[in-house]
């Protein structure tokens, strides 16, 4: 079976309900990043930022996938499908992709704040249990922070495991990404792996990707 490699980011989900951090209206414009997306912010006030992480897990297991996420599941009949997403939401899983990479970490999950590359310490958060309270400990002692990377973090240490990917070299898709911020080391994947990528698009229209539904 042929192989096929996606990589997603922020435009793939935005149909499911969640915003872009950089679009209008996007959650840049209502959160300072400074204050809930790096160490720094974390470490001033890490109440503010579990909360804030609180707030968008609600809004996870609210959100549905949405036809884009459908139609990459849907692929898997016909090829052997990897999606290396920079998402932190868990919306390919929820439509049944059965290989997924997260670059920029999980919202679905915390993690220990002096060790959060530790799996002993990372959780899972289910539905009816996904809100932290503030100054909740890890197995560690530390304070439970989001599976998130932060800016300024190292990306490499979360995505060990795309080196799964060696040998997806017959075909490869662009999916919701802005090209103006598609960030340089997915570009260093994509050559590292010998992805070629057939066709560059957004979530709307899907039209490019019947292309590949043609291919032999």
């Amino acid at each position: 079976m042929k192989k096929l490699v996606f990589l997603t980011g922020a435009g793939m989900s935005v149909e499911s309900g969640f915003k872009t951090f950089r679009g209008n209206d996007g959650l840049w414009e209502n959160y300072p990043v400074e204050q809930i997306a790096t160490h720094e912010g974390w470490e001033a006030d890490p109440t503010l930022v579990t909360n804030f992480y609180n707030m968008l897990r609600k809004k996870l297991y609210a959100a549905k996938p949405n036809e884009g996420h459908k139609l990459i599941k849907e692929l898997e009949n016909n090829f052997e499908v990897t999606v290396i997403t920079q998402n932190v939401d868990n919306q390919h899983e929820k439509a049944g992709s059965s290989h997924v990479i997260h670059l920029h970490g999980e919202l679905s999950k915390v993690c220990s704040s002096d060790n959060p590359y530790d799996y002993r310490y990372i959780k899972e958060l289910p539905e009816d249990d996904c809100e932290v309270e503030p100054g909740t400990k890890a197995g560690d002692g530390s304070l439970l922070r989001p599976f998130i990377v932060f800016f300024g973090e190292n990306v490499v240490a979360r995505h060990n495991g795309a080196s799964q990917c060696q040998g997806h070299d017959e075909a490869g898709e662009l999916s919701g990404e802005c090209c103006y911020c598609f960030h340089a080391y997915l570009f260093f994947i994509v050559l590292l792996y010998n992805i070629f990528l057939t066709d560059l698009f957004n979530i709307l229209p899907f039209s490019s990707t019947k292309s590949l539904l043609d291919k032999d």
